[in-house]
C-alpha cells in the first residue's frame, strides 16, 4: 500500500469518516451476524450519517468510545485514537487506508469475514446512491 501526504504525521479529526470503523468493529465482534435492530442502526448511520444511531451502536455494542481504539489497533492503524467522543476521532490518510485495505482488497477470514467486507461495501454503496441522487437534483433544479 502507497500512501502520500503533504502534512506527514498530521492527524485530523474523522469526524463521519469514523463510521466506517465503527460498523467494521460490530461486524468483527458479531462475527458479520447483525440482528434486526443493529441492520436498522447501521443502516441509519451509514447511509443517513445518523449521529445518534452511531452513538447508540458505539455504547451499546462496543461498550463506550475507548472500545473503538480495538479496531484501530488491530488494524495497525496507530496514528487513531478515540477519546471521550467519538466525533472527534484523530486519524491520518495512512490509517484510514489500513481499513479501506481490510474492507476492499483482503480475502477470507482476516479481521473481516466476506460477508461482513460485502456488507460494508453494499451501504457504501447505497449511501453515495443516495448522495449523488441528491447531487443531481441540485444541478436539475439550479439550471
Amino acid at each position: 500500500m502507497i500512501s502520500y501526504t503533504n502534512v506527514p504525521g498530521n492527524r485530523f479529526i474523522s469526524a463521519s469518516t469514523v463510521k466506517a470503523s465503527v460498523l467494521s468493529e460490530i461486524l468483527h465482534n458479531a462475527g458479520g451476524n447483525l440482528n434486526g435492530y443493529q441492520q436498522g442502526l447501521v443502516a441509519r448511520m451509514i447511509r443517513n450519517s445518523d449521529n445518534d444511531a452511531t452513538t447508540t451502536l458505539i455504547n451499546t455494542y462496543l461498550g463506550g468510545n475507548s472500545e473503538l481504539n480495538h479496531i484501530f489497533h488491530d488494524l495497525g492503524m496507530s496514528a487513531s485514537y478515540t477519546g471521550e467522543h467519538w466525533g472527534w476521532t484523530l486519524t491520518t490518510p495512512e490509517d484510514q487506508l489500513k481499513l479501506l485495505n481490510e474492507i476492499y482488497y483482503k480475502h477470507g477470514n482476516s479481521y473481516l469475514n466476506d460477508a461482513s467486507r460485502n456488507y460494508i461495501k453494499s451501504l457504501m454503496i447505497q449511501f453515495l446512491q443516495v448522495k449523488i441522487g441528491g447531487f443531481r437534483q441540485v444541478v436539475h433544479h439550479s439550471t
